[in-house]
C-alpha cells in the first residue's frame, strides 16, 4: 500500500496542513497586534496603564469612544495602547489651578466664603 492511500496519513497530513495554517494566522495577527510597537514605545494592556497612571479599563475605553485615544485590539479583545500615544492623551488633558482664596480674618468673613463657595461662586 502506497502512501497515498493510506486513510490514516493522508488525516494526519489534512491536520498538519490545518496545523500550519492556523500557525501562519496566529503570526499575522501577532504582528499586526505589535505593528508599531518598538522597545522604547512598547504597547501597554489596562492593566499596565493602570498600574502607571491610575487609568483604568473603562476610562482607556471611554477616551477611544470620544475619539481621545488611538487604541487597538490585541488578542481576546484586550486593548492595547502605545506609551506615546497614552502620553500624547495624558499631555492634552491640562489642569489650570484656580486662585487660592485669601485666607479669612475673621468667622463672618469665613462663613461668607464657605456660602459663596456652596453656591459655587468665589470672592
Amino acid at each position: 500500500m502506497q502512501d497515498s492511500e493510506n486513510p490514516k496519513l493522508r488525516k494526519l497530513d489534512a491536520a498538519i496542513l490545518s496545523l500550519e495554517a492556523s500557525l501562519a494566522l496566529l503570526r499575522a495577527e501577532r504582528d499586526d497586534v505589535t505593528a508599531g510597537a518598538t522597545a522604547d514605545d512598547p504597547l501597554l494592556g489596562t492593566k499596565e496603564i493602570f498600574a502607571e497612571t491610575g487609568l483604568g479599563h473603562d476610562g482607556v475605553k471611554a477616551a477611544a469612544e470620544r475619539g481621545e485615544l488611538a487604541v487597538s485590539r490585541g488578542p481576546r479583545g484586550k486593548l492595547l495602547v502605545a506609551r506615546s500615544e497614552l502620553r500624547r492623551y495624558l499631555q492634552s488633558k491640562p489642569i489650570k489651578p484656580r486662585k487660592a482664596e485669601p485666607v479669612a480674618e475673621s468667622l463672618e468673613a469665613w462663613d461668607g466664603q464657605a456660602l459663596r463657595a456652596l453656591k459655587g461662586g468665589r470672592q
